[in-house]
C-alpha cells in the first residue's frame, strides 16, 4: 500500500520543530522525549488526562458561532419532555441553553444503555467506560471558559483537512498566511491530498460543493468565517530584534513538514 505522505524531509522537519516549539506548543502540546504529552494533575482516582488549552474567542479570532450558538440566551430551548431531567438549578427556566440540553440528552442516552447490560455493571465498570471522568454534578471540573475553542495537540493533522473549527481553510499552508491572504472560497470532497501544502485538492469530482467564507458582495458569511488564528504565534514568529513578523516561505513549508511527522 502507498504510503499517504512522501518521506519526510528531516532537516526541515527539524526546523519546523524547533517553530513549533517557539510559536504552537503553548497551546498544542506535543510529547515529549518520553513519548508523554503534557497531563493534568490526576483526579480523586488519581487519574490523569492529556491537558487542553482552551483559548478565548477574543483572542483567538475565529469564527464565533459554534461556541454562541450554546451561550447566547437568544438561542435557549424549551425543553420540553426533558425537563424532569435537568439540572436542578434550570428545571424553572421557560428556556435553557443549548449546552445544557445536550449534556443532559446525551447524559441519559448513555446512562440508558449501561442500565441495559446483564448482568448490570458495577460502579467502578462504570467509572472505566467513561474514561474515569466526572460529571460536573458529582464532583467533576466545570469548563473553564465556554467561550472558547479547545486547541488540541496537532497528532494526525495533516490528514484532517480542512482546517478551523468550521473548515474554513483548505490547507496547512494557508493557515500559516496571515488571515487576510487566505482563500475566500474552495471545492470540498476532493480526495486527493496535497502533500506540499497538505489538504485536499480543491476540485469538482464526485460529491463536490463549493465552500465560501464570504457572499457575493464579499460580506463574511456567519460560521463561514476563516479569519482569526492570525498574528503573534499564529502566523508570526519573533525576530533577533524581538519584533514580530510573518512566517517567510521557507518556514511555513517548515513547519508543514514537522506537522507531518506528528
Amino acid at each position: 500500500m502507498e504510503a499517504p505522505l512522501p518521506e519526510i524531509n528531516e532537516t526541515k522537519a527539524a526546523k519546523g520543530k524547533v517553530l513549533f516549539a517557539q510559536n504552537c506548543a503553548m497551546c498544542h502540546g506535543v510529547r515529549d522525549e518520553n513519548g508523554k504529552f503534557p497531563m493534568t494533575e490526576p483526579n480523586p482516582l488519581g487519574k490523569q488526562f492529556i491537558e487542553i488549552h482552551m483559548t478565548a474567542l477574543d483572542k483567538i479570532g475565529t469564527d464565533p458561532l459554534m461556541a454562541m450558538n450554546f451561550v447566547n440566551p437568544a438561542l435557549n430551548v424549551d425543553p420540553g419532555a426533558m425537563r424532569n431531567y435537568l439540572p436542578e438549578e434550570f428545571k424553572d427556566q421557560d428556556k435553557v441553553p443549548r449546552g445544557v440540553m445536550l449534556t443532559t440528552v446525551v447524559g441519559k442516552v448513555v446512562e440508558k444503555q449501561l442500565n441495559n447490560f446483564n448482568p448490570p455493571l458495577d460502579d467502578k465498570q462504570k467509572l472505566e467506560l467513561a474514561g474515569y471522568h466526572f460529571p460536573v454534578e458529582k464532583g467533576g471540573p466545570k469548563p473553564p471558559n465556554l467561550v472558547a475553542y479547545k486547541a488540541r495537540p496537532l497528532n494526525g493533522i495533516w490528514a484532517t483537512a480542512p482546517y478551523l473549527h468550521n473548515g474554513s481553510v483548505p490547507t496547512l499552508y494557508q493557515l500559516l498566511l496571515p488571515d487576510t491572504e487566505r482563500e475566500k472560497s474552495f471545492h470540498v470532497g476532493g480526495t486527493t491530498l496535497n502533500t506540499e501544502q497538505v489538504g485536499f485538492e480543491s476540485n469538482q469530482d464526485g460529491n463536490s460543493f463549493l465552500f465560501n467564507s464570504v457572499d457575493k458582495q464579499g460580506n463574511p458569511i456567519p460560521g463561514n468565517s476563516n479569519a482569526g488564528h492570525s498574528g503573534k504565534y499564529y502566523t508570526q514568529t519573533q525576530a533577533e530584534s524581538n519584533e514580530w513578523r510573518d512566517y517567510t516561505e521557507e518556514e511555513r513549508y517548515q513547519l508543514i513538514e514537522y506537522m507531518k511527522t506528528l
